[in-house]
């Protein structure tokens, strides 16, 4: 969409009385490469279990993906699925609802993936201190929950918080002290408001200060990622697993990518030259 002259000065305006938070969450040379659950070299079955984040660790990886849900207890636990359709019809609800309703030493004693417990995201924090983890909160109930455990951690500078929902990533900053403080993924909404290429993008990208954004590789074009880099932010697509599928979304110039096909994705970096090698 072409602008008018008076158009790009508005822009310009907002954007330059406005500076955006830097964030050593996202301080990478290379693109970033992102093990989307841990990635599959423990076994398709077994992402989002601590031997699948091992296997990343070990491949090289030092961002992972996963997700988060919250026991009754206010454990938060990394954990993805909404569950099988045996277990709904079982108790009546999706798993991710029903396991809401447990205190963690029964969901660790009935519910496994792939064999393997469902981690604590504690466990995931902290046993690997120089890996950077991005995080969606999956439930409102496991916002506050996840928010204090960063700060108990102390590892805000290690985390990005992204969502499908806005309130929840919103949740989990002002927990936090405020999106200045920690590396948050635009939402939903920006990520509409950013495709149009409209004239509210400056001042909605102002009010949230949010620092990437993310989205599925198939909506990402590189028009959209010069776009997002002219307002400061980082764009990081998923989860291409096909190795074409990932040198596209590298040839648009992303600055991510997320993917389950870890091998691939490092193999791919590594032909063109920006795998980065972990110290």
């Amino acid at each position: 969409m072409r602008h008018s002259a008076g158009a790009v000065v508005y822009s310009r305006k907002i954007m330059n009385a406005y500076a955006r938070p830097q964030f050593e969450y996202l301080d990478h040379e290379d693109p970033i490469a992102f093990a989307h659950q841990g990635g599959d070299q423990a076994g398709w079955e077994r992402r989002n279990t601590m031997p699948a984040f091992e296997a990343a660790y070990v491949l090289g990886y030092r961002y992972f993906e996963t997700d988060a849900i919250c026991s009754a207890d206010d454990q938060v636990i990394a954990f993805h699925g909404s569950g099988s359709r045996r277990e709904e019809e079982r108790s009546g609800l999706p798993l991710r609802s029903l396991l809401q309703t447990l205190p963690y030493d029964e969901i660790r004693d009935k519910y496994e993936i792939g064999g393997e417990e469902m981690p604590l995201m504690a466990d995931v924090l902290t046993t690997w201190p120089d890996v950077r983890v991005n995080i969606d909160p999956k439930t409102k109930e496991a916002v506050l929950p996840l928010a204090r455990l960063i700060r108990k951690l102390g590892v805000v500078n290690r985390v990005c918080v992204t969502s499908f929902s806005n309130d929840r990533i919103k949740g989990v900053a002002e927990e936090l002290g405020g999106r200045e403080k920690v590396c948050t993924g635009l939402g939903p909404l920006g990520a509409i408001a950013l495709k149009s290429q409209g004239l509210l993008v400056p001042g909605y990208l102002a009010r949230t200060k949010a620092a990437c954004l993310q989205l599925p590789y198939q909506h990402v074009s590189k028009r959209m990622v010069e776009y997002a880099r002219h307002y400061g932010l980082d764009t990081h697509v998923w989860t291409p697993n096909d190795a074409s599928h990932m040198r596209e979304a590298l040839e648009k110039e992303v600055d991510g990518v997320m993917t389950d096909n870890i091998v691939a994705l490092k193999q791919v970096l590594i032909d063109r030259e920006e795998w980065a090698e972990a110290a």
